[in-house]
Protein backbone atom coordinates (compact mmCIF):
# COMPACT_ATOMS: atom_id res chain seq x y z
CA UNK A 1 0.00 0.00 0.00
CA UNK A 2 1.24 3.49 -0.76
CA UNK A 3 2.42 5.48 2.21
CA UNK A 4 1.50 9.09 2.86
CA UNK A 5 4.06 11.53 1.59
CA UNK A 6 4.68 9.61 -1.63
CA UNK A 7 4.21 11.32 -4.96
CA UNK A 8 0.46 11.96 -5.47
CA UNK A 9 0.88 11.26 -9.20
CA UNK A 10 1.88 7.69 -8.33
CA UNK A 11 -1.30 7.31 -6.28
CA UNK A 12 -3.39 8.54 -9.19
CA UNK A 13 -1.54 6.23 -11.59
CA UNK A 14 -2.22 3.21 -9.39
CA UNK A 15 -5.86 4.17 -8.88
CA UNK A 16 -6.34 4.75 -12.61
CA UNK A 17 -5.24 1.14 -13.20
CA UNK A 18 -8.10 -0.15 -11.04
CA UNK A 19 -11.54 -0.95 -12.39
CA UNK A 20 -14.54 1.01 -11.10
CA UNK A 21 -15.48 -1.93 -8.84
CA UNK A 22 -11.93 -2.17 -7.48
CA UNK A 23 -11.87 1.59 -6.83
CA UNK A 24 -15.19 1.34 -4.98
CA UNK A 25 -13.86 -1.58 -2.92
CA UNK A 26 -10.64 0.32 -2.13
CA UNK A 27 -12.65 3.37 -1.06
CA UNK A 28 -14.85 1.21 1.20
CA UNK A 29 -11.77 -0.38 2.79
CA UNK A 30 -10.12 3.01 3.37
CA UNK A 31 -13.31 4.39 4.91
CA UNK A 32 -13.62 1.33 7.18
CA UNK A 33 -9.98 1.74 8.27
CA UNK A 34 -10.56 5.44 8.97
CA UNK A 35 -13.68 4.65 11.04
CA UNK A 36 -11.80 1.97 13.01
CA UNK A 37 -8.93 4.37 13.76
CA UNK A 38 -11.37 7.09 14.84
CA UNK A 39 -13.23 4.73 17.18
CA UNK A 40 -10.10 3.02 18.58
CA UNK A 41 -7.81 5.98 19.28
CA UNK A 42 -6.41 4.22 22.34
CA UNK A 43 -4.48 1.89 20.06
CA UNK A 44 -2.71 4.84 18.38
CA UNK A 45 -1.57 6.30 21.71
CA UNK A 46 2.22 6.27 21.95
CA UNK A 47 3.48 7.97 25.13
CA UNK A 48 6.66 9.97 25.43
CA UNK A 49 9.20 8.88 28.05
CA UNK A 50 7.80 11.14 30.81
CA UNK A 51 4.24 10.03 30.06
CA UNK A 52 5.30 6.37 30.17
CA UNK A 53 7.13 6.93 33.48
CA UNK A 54 3.99 8.54 34.92
CA UNK A 55 1.78 5.61 33.92
CA UNK A 56 4.31 3.00 35.04
CA UNK A 57 4.49 4.71 38.46
CA UNK A 58 0.83 3.71 38.92
CA UNK A 59 1.96 0.19 39.84
CA UNK A 60 3.56 1.63 42.98
CA UNK A 61 1.61 4.82 43.70
CA UNK A 62 -2.19 5.16 43.57
CA UNK A 63 -1.99 8.94 43.67
CA UNK A 64 0.37 10.77 41.34
CA UNK A 65 0.78 14.27 39.91
CA UNK A 66 1.72 14.84 36.30
CA UNK A 67 2.96 18.41 35.95
CA UNK A 68 3.88 19.73 32.52
CA UNK A 69 3.44 22.79 30.35
CA UNK A 70 0.43 23.66 28.23
CA UNK A 71 -0.50 21.28 25.40
CA UNK A 72 2.07 18.62 26.35
CA UNK A 73 -0.32 15.68 26.75
CA UNK A 74 -1.34 15.65 30.41
CA UNK A 75 -5.05 15.15 29.68
CA UNK A 76 -4.35 12.72 26.84
CA UNK A 77 -2.08 10.65 29.09
CA UNK A 78 -4.67 10.58 31.86
CA UNK A 79 -7.37 9.65 29.35
CA UNK A 80 -5.30 6.81 27.95
CA UNK A 81 -4.52 5.48 31.42
CA UNK A 82 -8.19 5.61 32.45
CA UNK A 83 -9.17 3.86 29.20
CA UNK A 84 -6.56 1.12 29.76
CA UNK A 85 -7.90 0.44 33.27
CA UNK A 86 -11.61 0.71 32.37
CA UNK A 87 -11.37 -1.60 29.37
CA UNK A 88 -8.58 -3.94 30.51
CA UNK A 89 -7.04 -3.52 27.06
CA UNK A 90 -3.43 -3.05 28.12
CA UNK A 91 -0.55 -3.21 25.64
CA UNK A 92 0.52 -6.81 25.19
CA UNK A 93 -2.79 -8.29 26.39
CA UNK A 94 -5.80 -9.82 24.65
CA UNK A 95 -7.94 -7.07 23.20
CA UNK A 96 -4.99 -4.78 22.42
CA UNK A 97 -3.80 -5.20 18.83
CA UNK A 98 -0.31 -6.58 18.27
CA UNK A 99 0.42 -3.60 16.03
CA UNK A 100 -0.85 -1.03 18.54
CA UNK A 101 1.33 2.06 18.94
CA UNK A 102 2.13 1.56 22.66
CA UNK A 103 4.06 -1.68 23.03
CA UNK A 104 5.64 -1.02 26.42
CA UNK A 105 4.17 -0.44 29.81
CA UNK A 106 1.38 -2.43 31.31
CA UNK A 107 3.14 -2.44 34.69
CA UNK A 108 0.11 -1.03 36.48
CA UNK A 109 -2.54 -3.47 35.28
CA UNK A 110 -5.76 -3.89 37.22
CA UNK A 111 -7.21 -7.41 37.20
CA UNK A 112 -10.62 -6.65 38.71
CA UNK A 113 -13.44 -4.20 37.93
CA UNK A 114 -12.59 -0.58 38.67
CA UNK A 115 -14.54 2.58 39.43
CA UNK A 116 -13.16 5.87 38.17
CA UNK A 117 -14.15 9.44 38.87
CA UNK A 118 -12.90 12.06 36.47
CA UNK A 119 -13.68 15.71 36.86
CA UNK A 120 -12.70 19.29 36.40
CA UNK A 121 -13.25 22.76 37.76
CA UNK A 122 -16.43 23.45 35.77
CA UNK A 123 -18.90 21.59 33.58
CA UNK A 124 -17.41 23.39 30.60
CA UNK A 125 -13.85 22.26 31.32
CA UNK A 126 -15.03 18.68 31.78
CA UNK A 127 -16.95 18.57 28.49
CA UNK A 128 -14.28 20.40 26.50
CA UNK A 129 -11.31 18.38 27.73
CA UNK A 130 -11.87 15.33 29.92
CA UNK A 131 -15.05 14.05 28.25
CA UNK A 132 -13.67 14.84 24.79
CA UNK A 133 -10.51 12.83 25.48
CA UNK A 134 -12.38 9.83 26.94
CA UNK A 135 -15.54 9.71 24.80
CA UNK A 136 -14.98 12.08 21.90
CA UNK A 137 -17.03 15.17 21.18
CA UNK A 138 -20.57 14.53 22.33
CA UNK A 139 -22.47 17.47 20.97
CA UNK A 140 -26.13 17.37 20.11
CA UNK A 141 -26.68 14.49 17.71
CA UNK A 142 -23.22 12.93 18.12
CA UNK A 143 -22.61 9.60 19.79
CA UNK A 144 -19.75 8.55 22.08
CA UNK A 145 -16.91 6.37 20.91
CA UNK A 146 -14.44 8.70 19.26
CA UNK A 147 -12.07 9.19 22.22
CA UNK A 148 -9.63 7.07 24.22
CA UNK A 149 -12.31 4.55 25.21
CA UNK A 150 -12.94 2.41 22.11
CA UNK A 151 -16.45 2.67 20.68
CA UNK A 152 -17.20 -1.02 21.27
CA UNK A 153 -16.60 -0.45 25.00
CA UNK A 154 -19.37 2.15 25.33
CA UNK A 155 -22.68 0.85 26.58
CA UNK A 156 -26.10 2.33 25.93
CA UNK A 157 -27.81 3.22 29.18
CA UNK A 158 -31.55 2.62 29.27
Amino acid sequence: MLKSGQNPEINETVIDCLSDDEQAELLALLEAEDEYRNTHRLFDYSPYVKQREFMDAGSEFTERCFMAGNQLGKTLTGGAEVAFHLTGRYPGTKGYPADGAYQGGGKAQVCEPVVFWVGGETNETVTKSTQRILCGRIDEGNEPGYGSIPKDEHYQLC
